[in-house]
């Protein structure tokens, strides 16, 4: 009897452990509502991994081994599935889930990459990886073949479906003033969304091999921006390009000579001049920077024409200085730069786990100096050793600083320096003892009792202490993430105490907030956001032949033009949207595809339109979207040269903006626009800075415009008067 009993427990913990070994064995239909947000396709891709030494960039892009669990850490599971255009699971994908954390940890730096969890798609496309609850995650997706995918927002306990397409390849040849071809050039490239940048880390970086030639053929589908950084030449506008599933694309950057600004970096006291300063034309030294000789001396050469204005300095033992070498975007440039540095100012402390004896390793410790102020911008960082200790070298010692303490596991914590930073070299904390967390979870709900984000809206969940401020009277963000698919969100590693909970959502007019009392140790399960005040405009985006579109962005105006929120709001997979919380009224509403895997030939590249006039309380509105064909043309001056950087617009015959494109090197654009409609476009010249052409004032006599253009043209002239 007992030699059964013991073959009976020998197997039984076989087949334990076979099952854990396979993990989940089925795979989410598309249209289950337990997949992701949008019906599987990723937000904006985005900061692609980089290894700086075998992708020839300068900028430090880290990515950290992947972390250990501390035992006080809350952990779940964020599962998934991989599948590619047809809906067939895609089998070894390589899914990582890791945090971004932003900062300037040291010259060159700029966010360092936390990997928590990696693994790869089974035999059914599915994976489940072991995450620390209560942290905004990004999914990063890579498999041969195919593009890369980066999802962001995802949380533990969420479950979100990726769908692959093929890779695109783009190559971007370089050539010098005399079109001999121009190797070992900076290539990167990086995201880009409607309205802006979509982040400030790229997607690639590559070197030009001796053909001048740089090859990326790992990139995400949709737009990017291509940035060449020559070694002396002045680097040539960005250019704006869309990446189509399998496409090849070709894009050439001819380089010219620029100006060049020289200068001298000392120290502020003794006026002793300061080697290996380095000098760039960018806040973190991303790019080409100059190095000061034993003299000090530098000499910055090409610098940039457009889309900079400043000059920037880091030393060793000196915190930053930046100088204006634009005394505006279209004035000449100074030059010459001199630049008297002050010493730096160091913190230092020693980090220890709550009962005051075990030294905490590893932790990511951040010197942030004030939000409010770019031109005396200054955030840097450090980890902790193996004794806990810390030191944070190279500040600015004529800016206050906070300290954030950010370690899985353990309350957060945001102190202010005492005193002010000149009158000491060094800020001491002394032994910090961190205290247990708290933990706060619910949901976000509309009025009838449904989570939010439905259809793909997503809430963004905030804490704040009890006061919202630091003591140095910077308001002090806690925790900042969204909530899932059903509207779930947690928030943890927070301070005991009282804190201020509340749902941000794009278009509502009053949000809804939570005042929350938090112990040590415990976990508040029952908050409940509720977003129902106001009026609704609920409905779907569909294409010709009447079937949904997911992830298409619209974004409200009022009639008197306030845009609502600061997100767009987004379909899900049956194409339906909610627009929640509005006033009585009119809005405008503005309506914009991803157009991520579409085909202009296949007729599902999808128009932007603007719907005018739409009642809040409207419910069931349709929206049919043309399949939209590119009309191309070229921007010329006066005197028939072509203009590089002109910014065109299209509008519809109601006067409404639909899209913009600026001008490449030839003077080309393309606008995606319904061939069933009549367009006016409209040319502007060119601004000094692209950056602050919002703000320029605008002269409507300087701009070219043609009107009655349908999409689908081809070879549309427009010369600037």
């Amino acid at each position: 009897m007992r030699k059964w009993i013991v073959v009976v427990l020998v197997l039984l913990a076989l087949a334990f452990l076979a099952v854990r070994g396979c993990g989940p064995s089925s795979r989410p239909s598309p249209s289950e509502p337990g997949v992701g947000p949008g019906g599987g396709a990723s937000e904006s891709a985005a900061n692609a991994e980089l290894d700086p030494a075998t992708r020839g960039t300068d900028r430090a892009l880290a990515t950290r081994p992947e972390a250990a669990a501390h035992p006080a850490e809350r952990r779940g599971a964020l599962t998934g599935g991989v599948i590619d255009p047809a809906g067939r699971p895609v089998v070894d994908a390589r899914v990582e889930a890791l945090e971004d954390e932003i900062g300037a940890g040291a010259p060159g730096e700029t966010r360092e990459r936390t990997r928590h969890a990696s693994g790869a798609s089974d035999t059914d496309g599915r994976f489940a990886l072991d995450v620390p609850r209560g942290r905004p995650l990004e999914l990063d997706v890579r498999k041969a073949g195919y593009a890369f995918v980066r999802v962001l927002h995802c949380s533990a306990g969420e479950e979100v479906l990726l769908k692959l397409a093929p890779a695109p390849s783009l190559f971007v040849r370089t050539r010098r003033a005399d079109g001999a071809p121009a190797a070992d050039v900076l290539v990167r490239v990086g995201p880009l969304v409607e309205g802006g940048s979509g982040s400030w880390t790229e997607l690639g970086a590559e070197r030009t091999d001796a053909l001048g030639v740089a090859r990326f053929l790992a990139l995400p589908i949709g737009p990017v921006m291509i940035e060449v950084e020559p070694p002396t030449e002045t680097p040539p506008p960005p250019m704006r390009v869309e990446l189509a599933p399998g496409a090849t694309i070709e894009r050439e950057f001819q380089l010219v000579a620029g100006p060049s600004v020289l200068g001298r970096v000392v120290d502020v006291r003794t006026k002793s001049p300061i080697p290996g300063a380095r000098v760039g034309c960018r806040l973190l030294m991303q790019g080409r920077v100059a190095t000061t000789d034993d003299r000090g001396e530098y000499v910055f050469e090409g610098f940039p024409r457009t889309g900079a204005s400043k000059l920037y300095v880091d030393a060793p033992g000196y915190g930053r200085a930046e100088q204006s070498v634009r005394d505006e975007p279209s004035a000449p440039l100074h030059t010459r730069a001199d630049f008297e540095l002050l010493p730096e100012h160091v913190v230092r402390g020693r980090l220890f786990a709550p009962d005051g004896k075990t030294p905490i390793s590893g932790a990511r410790i951040e010197a942030l100096g004030p939000e409010s102020s770019l031109s005396k911008w200054d955030r840097r960082a450090a980890r902790t050793r193996e004794d806990g200790r810390f030191e944070i070298a190279n500040l600015r010692s004529d800016v206050r600083h906070r300290l954030s303490i950010d370690v899985r596991g353990f309350a957060r914590e945001v102190r202010s320096f005492p005193g002010a930073p000149q009158e000491l070299a060094a800020t001491e904390f002394g032994d910090i003892v961190l205290r247990p967390s708290a933990c706060a979870s619910g949901r976000v709900l509309d009025a009838e009792g449904r989570g939010v984000p439905m259809q793909g809206l997503q809430a963004r969940v905030f804490a704040l202490d009890a006061e919202g401020k630091s003591a140095d009277g910077e308001r002090t963000r806690v925790l900042a993430l969204r909530s899932d698919h059903l509207g779930r969100f947690e928030l943890c590693d927070l301070p005991a105490g009282r804190l201020e909970v509340w749902a941000s959502i794009p278009g509502i007019q009053k949000e809804p907030r939570l005042a929350v009392e938090l112990v040590e140790g415990l976990e508040r399960r029952d908050l409940v956001l509720v977003v129902g005040t106001g009026l609704t405009i609920r409905g779907r985006v569909v294409d010709p032949t009447g079937a949904p579109i997911a992830m298409v962005n619209l974004s409200l105006r009022k009639a008197d033009g306030t845009r609502l929120g600061h997100v767009p709001l987004r379909t899900g997979s049956d194409g339906r949207f909610l627009c929640p919380g509005l006033e009585p009224g009119s809005y405008q509403i503005a309506i914009w595809p991803e157009n991520r895997e579409g085909d202009e030939s296949a007729g599902t590249l999808y128009a932007n339109c603007v719907l005018d006039d739409v009642e809040a309380g409207t419910h069931d509105l349709e929206v049919r979207l043309a399949a939209g064909r590119f009309a191309r043309g070229v921007v010329r001056a006066k005197d028939g040269t072509p203009v590089l950087q002109a910014y065109v617009s299209a509008k519809n015959a109601r006067g409404a903006a639909l899209t913009a494109v600026l001008t490449d090197a030839e003077g080309r654009f393309q606008l995606l626009l319904s061939p069933d409609e009549e367009h006016e476009l409209e040319a502007r010249p060119p601004a000094a800075n692209p950056a602050e052409r919002s703000s320029a004032p605008l002269d409507p006599a300087t701009f070219a415009r043609k009107n009655g253009v349908r999409g689908g043209a081809q070879d549309v002239e427009l010369r600037l008067p």
